[in-house]
């Protein structure tokens, strides 16, 4: 894959996955940034090519590295976030859908 079309794949995961962290969560993790760039740089160099998988994975990525740093949600917490999770996964599906939309024209 071109170093163009890298660049690309980068800016708009990037955007896509900074646009799914609330600002609370920002404000707690002011690393957040970094590690979502150091996920999406990873997946570029395996190969990635489609950017709402590499967003799905970056803020796995990231999720996972909050549990193993003890930083995880109690049990009451974590059902009350599945909702909005799946919101969230909508959003960013029709975000992903509309950019791809565009990109196309």
């Amino acid at each position: 894959m071109g170093t163009a079309r890298n660049i690309e794949l980068y800016s708009l995961a990037y955007r896509l996955a900074l646009k799914q962290i609330s600002e609370l969560q920002k404000r707690e993790q002011p690393n957040i940034a970094l590690r979502l760039h150091a996920s999406i740089r990873r997946q570029l160099k395996k190969g990635a090519n489609d950017p709402f998988f590499i967003v799905v994975e970056a803020l796995k990525n990231v999720r996972l590295s909050n549990v193993s740093a003890g930083q995880s949600a109690g049990a009451d917490e974590t059902l009350a976030r599945k909702r909005p999770r799946r919101r969230q996964r909508q959003k960013l599906l029709r975000i992903y859908r509309e950019t791809a939309a565009s990109l196309q024209k």
